[in-house]
Parts: C-alpha cells; sequence; structure tokens
C-alpha cells in the first residue's frame, strides 16, 4: 500500500500524523476525494485532529479547494443557526482571498490569533462575518470548547456573508 493511501486512511479515522510532506497530504486529500466512500471513516475523531493539525495540515496541502471538499465529506456537518463568527486573519491570506476553515464566535479569540501568529508576515486582521448554516461544516467539538476554549466553528469561508475587518494590527 502507498503511503499517501496509508496517509488518507490515518486521516479519516483521526489518527495524528505528523512530519510528512506536502506532496503526501495532497495525494491522500485527492486519493479521499475519489475513493472516500469506500474509507473507513471517523467524523468526530477527523474533527479532533482537524481542530489540532488543521492549520498544519492547509499549510503543508496549499489548495483550499481540495481541503474544503474533503472536509465537507469527513466533518460531522451542522444543523443549528446561523452565527457571527470572528477570525483572527493573516492580512495578505485576506488581501489573496484566502480566508481560514477555522471561525470562533468568541470575538477575543479571533483577536489573539490577529494579534500574535497571524500578524507576524504581513500584518494581521480581525474579520467579522455571518456564517449560514449551511456555511458551518463543524460546530465546536469539546477540545475546542472544553480545552482550548476557542469554540472553534469550522467553516466554508466561501459561503460566508458580510466579511468586514474591524480592527487590524501591524
Amino acid at each position: 500500500m502507498s503511503d499517501y493511501v496509508q496517509l488518507a486512511k490515518s486521516f479519516c479515522i483521526g489518527q495524528p500524523v505528523y512530519d510528512m510532506p506536502g506532496s503526501l497530504w495532497r495525494q491522500s486529500f485527492e486519493y479521499i476525494q475519489e475513493y472516500g466512500s469506500s474509507l473507513k471513516l471517523d467524523k468526530n475523531k477527523v474533527h479532533d485532529l482537524w481542530t489540532v493539525l488543521g492549520g498544519c495540515i492547509r499549510n503543508k496541502i496549499r489548495d483550499d479547494k481540495i481541503i474544503l471538499d474533503v472536509l465537507m465529506r469527513v466533518l460531522p456537518g451542522y444543523s443549528g443557526p446561523d452565527k457571527v463568527v470572528y477570525r483572527g486573519e493573516c492580512k495578505f491570506l485576506f488581501e489573496q482571498n484566502r480566508l481560514g476553515f477555522c471561525w470562533t464566535t468568541k470575538k477575543e479569540v479571533a483577536e489573539l490569533f490577529a494579534s500574535g501568529r497571524n500578524r507576524i508576515e504581513s500584518g494581521g486582521v480581525l474579520l467579522k462575518a455571518l456564517a449560514p448554516s449551511n456555511a458551518i461544516l463543524a460546530a465546536p467539538n469539546s477540545h475546542s470548547s472544553e480545552f482550548l476554549r476557542e469554540d472553534e466553528y469550522t467553516c466554508n469561508p466561501t459561503l460566508l456573508l458580510d466579511i468586514d475587518i474591524i480592527k487590524a494590527f501591524s
């Protein structure tokens, strides 16, 4: 079995995998796109894995369309009300319309990201948006809400509405 197939299988059961090159992650996500319906899938464990490693995986794959397609297949889904959400984003990613997937209902959490690690390269922006229920791929899991206290909603950023910069950090 090839490495990317094993990585795809590990990802789909929420098994943490570290130190894999971006090309292998990309191949594994392409494999999930094509053969995902035949893979064993634990959506809650994948959600836990995404909460912890999602940013690293995104940085390695560098293709939000593939990532979004896979997340729509492997995350638990959401059936609650629309939410006002916030995100601390890198200014250059915002300017390139490459918004991330992880948002929060806690403004102060998003502000920490906007003023901290996401401002290092180009400055950070604190964003506010309306997430219609169909834009939300997963509500906060217990790791996000109880341990990290971030209340992270995984969203399809292309479906978010009324996205505004409410504060900028240089």
